[in-house]
């Protein structure tokens, strides 16, 4: 039985990677490759993902500006 050195999990005899974690020969078998300091930078992924939400902000205050102002200018002709 072979047990992945990182996560745990087991593996399958002839396994060359661990499925459930990635982990391999290259990318960290052994804790010569094992970093606890690699942690994401979550804002910069959101960013990257999604842009700038601040930016965004401001489509949506304009948006909904001219939907108000066609349903006053609506509500004013029906009238």
């Amino acid at each position: 039985m072979k047990v992945c050195p990182h996560c745990g999990e087991i593996l399958p005899p002839k396994a060359i990677h661990c499925k459930a974690c990635g982990s391999d020969a290259h990318t960290g078998w052994s804790d010569a490759y094992y970093s606890e300091d690699l942690e994401p930078d979550y804002e910069e992924i959101l960013e990257n993902e999604f842009g700038d939400p601040k930016k965004k902000a401001g489509v949506g205050k304009i948006a909904t500006a001219v939907i108000a102002g066609a349903l006053i200018a609506l509500f004013v002709l029906v009238r």
